[in-house]
């Protein structure tokens, strides 16, 4: 349930729509280092799939 509520903070904080009020209940309830690790988790993720969206649209020249 932790590791939830982490990944729900983390999403928040992309959208950027979090009130502060939230955000300082959240901050007592998660850990810096679990939003840490799952922030660079989902930055992974955002990334790479934005890079396979961008292979699948663009088309590519062989020869």
């Amino acid at each position: 349930m932790k590791f939830w509520r982490t990944f729900l903070v983390v999403l928040w904080s992309f959208l950027g729509i979090r009130k502060h009020s939230e955000w300082q209940k959240d901050k007592q309830n998660v850990s810096i280092l679990g939003i840490l690790l799952v922030g660079i988790v989902c930055t992974i993720i955002f990334v790479v799939g934005l890079m396979f969206l961008v292979y699948q649209l663009v088309p590519t020249t062989h020869g």
